[in-house]
């Protein structure tokens, strides 16, 4: 039987080059390692070549299949003491890594957002006067707020309105004003007033 002293100076010689073990340079060692040196070189395990300490070739086949050899895995058993086939971690783990059905990765819905409609173009009839002044409020050039006013709006909307009572001002929303004409008032009609600070434009 293999000692573990055989297998440190076997591993000792394959890793060293030729160099002699420390245990034989050391009295309280050197006997039991001269003796396993002995026996390697008996058995053509190792031997001395040229002054340096080598492996013969069954010592190379030894370290050979050493380093082949696995290492220990887990096993469960079963506590009854029954006899069925008993799988390894290893093997379970393979089994389990062969068997598992894949992982379809559904990308998450994207919320679509929704894009604004442009509002479409009105087409303002003949005679109707395009409104170009955003950026104020007052009445529009020789206006009066008392004239009585027929109102296009950028939504579509046509409204008759005093002209002191419109809201000349455009704020990029549906109701601005994008055009007007002066209309006929009709009879019995409030006549508005135009509200203090509100005077041409």
């Amino acid at each position: 039987m293999t000692t573990p002293l055989e297998l440190d100076l076997l591993m000792w010689v394959y890793t060293h080059d030729g160099e002699p073990h420390p245990a034989l340079g050391d009295p309280a060692r050197v006997e039991a390692y001269s003796a396993a040196m002995a026996k390697f070189t008996f058995e053509g395990i190792a031997g001395i070549v040229d002054g340096k300490v080598v492996l013969g070739e069954r010592g190379k086949i030894w370290v050979a299949m050493i380093l082949d050899t696995p290492m220990p895995v887990s096993q469960w058993i079963d506590p009854r003491g029954l006899t069925a086939p008993i799988a390894s971690v290893a093997q379970i783990a393979s089994h389990v890594a062969s068997t598992a059905a894949p992982i379809a990765l559904t990308p998450a819905p994207v919320a679509q957002i929704e894009q604004p409609t442009q509002q479409p173009a009105v087409q303002l009839p003949p005679g109707v006067t395009h409104w170009k002044q955003p950026n104020t409020s007052k009445l529009p050039t020789d206006m009066k707020g008392g004239q009585f006013l027929e109102v296009y709006r950028k939504n579509g909307r046509v409204e008759h309105l005093y002209a002191a009572s419109v809201n000349w001002r455009t704020k990029g929303k549906p109701d601005d004003v994008i055009g007007y004409r002066e209309i006929e008032e009709p009879e019995g009609a409030h006549k508005a007033q135009a509200p203090p600070g509100m005077g041409r434009a």
